[in-house]
């Protein structure tokens, strides 16, 4: 026997989900505020959220659509998974060459300073390297998006005031999405 459900409950049901969803602001806006002590409207997180878009952006130009659907064209469950585990690394990587290239020149400066000196220096490394690590010649935009990425993932640390789990969640959501 078939019943029929009226379309109330699937609107009941959906506007509870929604309800859920908003337990996310929630825990932005209140929690965090609250018991991290972050406000995400004064200049640090605007500017990092912004750096995140810029990063974004760069990834679709690229892929033509957010990473992790291109990735999982032409691979199988394994693949990608082997995959995104290695980029998990990577983007640790690139955390800590952001983060002790900033220190190298700030100690070298023997001050801290605003200029994103780690991402810099990721730039011209493992930016670089991005023109021929395909192996398909050279690929100007490869390497231009990746050195772009870099700096930005620099301001980011420190927008981010150099903790280091919030830049590396930041920097893995810019460059995994």
């Amino acid at each position: 026997m078939v019943r029929e459900v009226k379309w109330t409950k699937y609107l009941w049901l959906s506007l509870l989900l929604f309800g859920a969803f908003m337990l996310e602001y929630f825990s932005i806006f209140v929690i965090e505020f609250m018991i991290l002590h972050v406000d995400i409207w004064n200049k640090n997180w605007v500017i990092t959220f912004s750096c995140l878009i810029c990063c974004k952006i760069l990834t679709f130009i690229d892929w033509h659509t957010l990473k992790v659907f291109g990735e999982v064209q032409g691979k199988n469950a394994y693949q990608f998974c082997a995959q995104y585990l290695y980029y998990l690394f990577e983007v640790m990587l690139v955390t800590l060459i952001i983060m002790y290239g900033q220190k190298a020149i700030e100690t070298l400066l023997k001050k801290e300073s605003p200029i994103p000196f780690g991402g810099i220096i990721l730039a011209v490394t493992w930016g670089a390297f991005h023109f021929v690590s395909r192996g398909a010649g050279l690929e100007i935009w490869n390497g231009i998006s990746t050195m772009i990425f870099s700096v930005l993932s620099g301001v980011m640390y420190l927008r981010l005031n150099r903790k280091c789990l919030y830049s590396y969640l930041f920097i893995a959501v810019g460059y995994l999405l």
